[in-house]
């Protein structure tokens, strides 16, 4: 019972996690493409 409760609790921060994953990723993906031009641009 008590794996139970802790697997149950342990999916709702998994799921924060995921969505702040995605988010940072976004993130870095947007911030990545201004400074591949950039560098395109140097070279």
């Amino acid at each position: 019972m008590s794996i139970m409760l802790n697997s149950s609790n342990k999916l709702r921060p998994q799921r924060v996690n995921v969505a702040k994953v995605i988010a940072l990723k976004l993130k870095l993906i947007v911030l990545d493409e201004p400074v591949r031009e950039r560098d395109t641009d140097i070279f």
